[in-house]
C-alpha cells in the first residue's frame, strides 16, 4: 500500500534536488578558481538541471490542480500559492544582490544595478540564473488557460482546448525566434511535464505492475537518463534548448519515476534528497554568490588546491539551504497566509454583495 498522500510523490523532491545539484556543479568551475577546473566536464549539466526544473513545474502544476474544478476561489488560491512560493525569496535575493553590486563589490557575480533592477523585480530580468524565473512565472499564468480548457473539455466543450493545442504547436515550432526569457522558447519542456502528469493520472488508475517489474523499469529509466546526459557532451546551450529531444526524455523519466515504489523511496525519496529538494529554490538563487564569496575569501588567504572544491560545493548547498529554512519558507508561509486571508475576505464580501443585489 502507498504510504504517502495521493498528491505526494517523494521521488520528485529527490529529482528536484538532483537537478539543483547539477546546476551548482555547472557553476562551480565558473565562479570558483581554486582548482575547480576538473569539473569543467563539457557536459551541459546546468541545462539538464534547468530542463528537469521546467519539466517538474509542468508535472506538478498538472498533478496538483488540473483535476480540480476551475472556480474563482481555486484560481485565486492557486495564484497565491504560486506567488508566495516564488516572489518573497526571489525579491529578497534581487535586492541583496543589487545592494552588494551597487555599494559593496563592483565585481559581484550578479550585476544588478539601477538600470536593470526594476526589470528583475518584474520577473523580466536575465542576469545569471535569474533568466529562468520569467519563463517559470509565465508558465504559471499559461497553466490557467490549460486548466480552464481541460475542465471545459471534460464538460463536452472542446473548442478552447483544441485552439490552445494549435497555439502551443505554433509557439513550439517558432521557439528559436523567441528570447530565452519568454515562455515560448522553453514551452516544450513545461508541456513535457504536463503530458507526463496527464498520462500518470490515467495509468495510475488502470495499470497494474508487480513491484519487481516496476523497480526494474525505474532502474532502467535512471540508467537511460544517465547515459543520455553523458551523450550530450559538448552540446551548446542553443542546441540543447532548441533542437535536442531531451524534453521527451524528461517527460518519460517523470512518468516512470513518479509511480510509488520502495526503490524510488530509497534512491530519490530519502530524507537527505527530500530536504535538498524542498530547499532547492534558495540553493538555485544563492549558490553562485556563495561560491563567488568563498572564492574571494580563499584568494585573500592564499588558499589554493582542489581540496577546497568540496568545501565550496558543500557551502553552496548548505548555506542557501539554511537560508531557506530560516528565511525563505517562513516568508513563503507568511505570504500564503496573508493571501488566503485576503482571498477569503474578498470572496465573502463578493458573496454578500451578490445576495444584496
Amino acid at each position: 500500500m502507498d504510504k504517502h498522500r495521493a498528491d505526494e510523490i517523494p521521488a520528485l523532491d529527490g529529482l528536484r534536488a538532483l537537478a539543483c545539484i547539477l546546476v551548482v556543479l555547472s557553476h562551480l568551475p565558473e565562479y570558483f578558481t581554486q582548482g575547480g577546473g576538473w569539473l569543467a566536464t563539457g557536459l551541459p549539466l546546468g541545462q539538464v538541471g534547468v530542463a528537469l526544473f521546467f519539466g517538474l513545474s509542468g508535472f506538478l502544476m498538472t498533478h496538483l490542480y488540473v483535476g480540480s474544478s476551475f472556480t474563482l476561489s481555486r484560481v485565486l488560491n492557486y495564484l497565491i500559492a504560486r506567488f508566495s512560493r516564488i516572489a518573497p525569496a526571489y525579491w529578497l535575493t534581487i535586492v541583496l544582490c543589487f545592494l552588494l553590486f551597487r555599494f559593496v563589490d563592483p565585481e559581484f557575480v550578479f550585476r544588478i544595478d539601477e538600470h536593470n533592477l526594476l526589470r528583475h523585480l518584474l520577473f523580466l530580468g536575465s542576469e545569471g540564473v535569474f533568466w529562468s524565473i520569467p519563463p517559470e512565472i509565465q508558465y504559471y499564468l499559461f497553466f490557467l488557460l490549460f486548466w480552464g480548457a481541460w475542465q471545459q473539455w471534460l464538460q463536452g466543450r472542446k473548442m478552447l482546448l483544441i485552439l490552445l493545442t494549435l497555439a502551443c504547436v505554433g509557439l513550439m515550432a517558432s521557439r528559436e525566434a523567441w528570447p530565452g526569457i519568454l515562455l515560448p522558447s522553453k514551452l516544450h519542456f513545461f508541456l513535457s511535464g504536463t503530458l507526463a502528469a496527464m498520462l500518470f493520472h490515467r495509468l495510475r488508475q488502470r495499470l497494474t505492475l508487480s513491484c519487481w517489474l516496476l523497480a526494474g523499469l525505474q532502474c532502467l529509466m535512471v540508467l537511460v537518463l544517465t547515459v543520455s546526459v553523458l551523450s550530450l557532451h559538448g552540446m551548446s546551450e542553443q542546441t540543447f534548448y532548441g533542437h535536442s529531444g531531451f524534453y521527451l526524455l524528461v517527460a518519460l523519466a517523470l512518468l516512470v519515476l513518479s509511480f510509488p515504489s520502495r526503490i524510488m523511496d530509497f534512491m530519490l525519496g530519502n530524507r537527505l534528497l527530500g530536504w535538498f529538494g524542498k530547499v532547492s529554490f534558495s540553493v538555485y538563487l544563492l549558490h553562485c554568490p556563495v561560491i563567488y564569496l568563498f572564492n574571494r575569501f580563499c584568494l585573500s588567504l592564499g588558499w589554493q588546491g582542489a581540496v577546497y572544491d568540496g568545501l565550496a560545493l558543500l557551502l553552496a548547498l548548505l548555506l542557501p539551504g539554511l537560508f531557506s529554512q530560516w528565511v525563505e519558507l517562513p516568508l513563503c508561509n507568511l505570504a500564503k497566509r496573508r493571501g488566503q486571508q485576503w482571498t477569503k475576505g474578498w470572496l465573502a464580501r463578493r458573496a454578500q454583495t451578490a445576495v444584496a443585489l
